[in-house]
């Protein structure tokens, strides 16, 4: 069997990449899975190959540049964030490939095949889709690194327009674990002059709509359940049929966000006191929250520690604790001590803000 490779893979850092409509991997690294340098699409089963070094240039030249991608793996997957129509590359391979679409629906969509092989050169491969498209498998060794593409095109696919309306086409949530999913919003669909028979389908489990079906005008609520999503943005598609009216798509971005973490300015304080001198002032403690406000509350160390208030909220602008020191029954001498601010949701509570005195005489 002939061989894609000729030297080890280098292990480069992965260069961020975008271009709408072609995927060339000159700006990728060698050696390194291609996965999601593309904004708005995600590679599996992919590694960067580079002539004169990873690459068997001889029997695998790339179409244009010097940089190709290969199966490694297995089959090579290619997720699109927005539906697309039809996709184009340029092959070498031993064996014959196949590209298979897969719809938004998880619906699979045309097929197409190639030449048995094509080696010295490249061949060009398109697949147009019958439906919206969001997946596409390219397959020729079960077993991977059988075949390299390069200069790969796509391009979206245009829903036709439908002769009803709907009030909005994008929906954005946001979600923090541990919380509740966020509230419904809905959309309204409108037909003039007559009325439109719906129904509508998900491309995702964690994105609902109710009704399911109706007839125009309707209001319908869009729901997202983001149980058991890691952190993380998702994008989902609602498909609403109207038959010969034609078909309208909601795009719904759905952002997960991890477990609340508290934060402190400063992390420490430090305060010095003279015998029979006025108290050392206040200084001001300011507690945030990462990734959603909290309620939270502080408790001190020892007793000449306090704070004022002790129980408050996150996210209120310019709001401070003020932290005191009394230390009119200590001795001169130097003392550690700590505030403690607990939040029930935050997964780093409690935070410690450490306070150090110093007493002379």
């Amino acid at each position: 069997m002939r061989s894609i490779f000729s030297l080890a893979f280098l292990c480069l850092p992965v260069v961020a990449w975008s271009q709408a409509g072609l995927v060339d991997f000159e700006s990728m690294a060698e050696g390194q899975p291609v996965a999601a340098q593309v904004n708005g699409i995600t590679f599996t089963n992919a590694t960067v190959l580079q002539a004169a070094a990873s690459l068997n240039e001889v029997e695998y030249p790339p179409h244009s540049g010097s940089k190709v991608a290969c199966d490694v793996g297995g089959p090579m997957t290619i997720n699109f964030t927005t539906p697309v129509g039809s996709i184009t590359g340029f092959f070498t391979h031993q064996k014959s490939i196949t590209i298979q679409g897969i719809g938004v629906l998880g619906n699979a969509l045309e097929k197409v095949s190639s030449s048995a092989s094509i080696l010295s050169s490249s061949e060009s491969l398109t697949a147009n889709f019958s439906g919206p498209t969001s997946k596409i498998i390219i397959t020729s060794d079960p077993g991977g690194s059988s075949f390299t593409v390069d200069d790969l095109s796509f391009s979206n696919y245009n829903f036709p327009p439908p002769s009803f309306n709907v009030d909005y086409t994008h929906l954005g949530f946001e979600a923090v674990i541990g919380r509740a999913a966020p509230p419904p919003q809905v959309i309204t669909l409108t037909a003039d002059p007559v009325d439109v028979t719906f129904s509508i389908t998900s491309s995702a489990t964690w994105l609902k709509a109710s009704p399911l079906s109706g007839k125009t005008t309707a209001n319908v609520s869009v729901f997202v359940d983001p149980t058991g999503l890691a952190p993380a943005s998702y994008v989902g598609l609602l498909l609403i049929n109207g038959g010969k009216n034609g078909t309208a798509v909601i795009q719904v971005v759905l952002r997960v966000l991890d477990r609340p973490q508290l934060t402190a300015t400063p992390t420490s304080m430090n305060f010095t006191w003279k015998v029979g001198a006025a108290l050392p002032a206040a200084q001001k403690l300011y507690v945030g929250a990462l990734n959603a406000n909290v309620d939270y509350f502080t408790m001190t160390k020892d007793a000449w520690v306090k704070t004022n208030p002790t129980f408050a909220t996150t996210g209120l602008a310019g709001y401070s604790l003020a932290v005191t020191v009394d230390p009119g029954k200590l001795a001169p001498g130097h003392y550690d001590s700590a505030v403690y601010v607990y939040a029930t949701e935050a997964t780093n509570s409690p935070l410690t803000i450490a306070i150090h005195l110093d007493v002379s005489q």
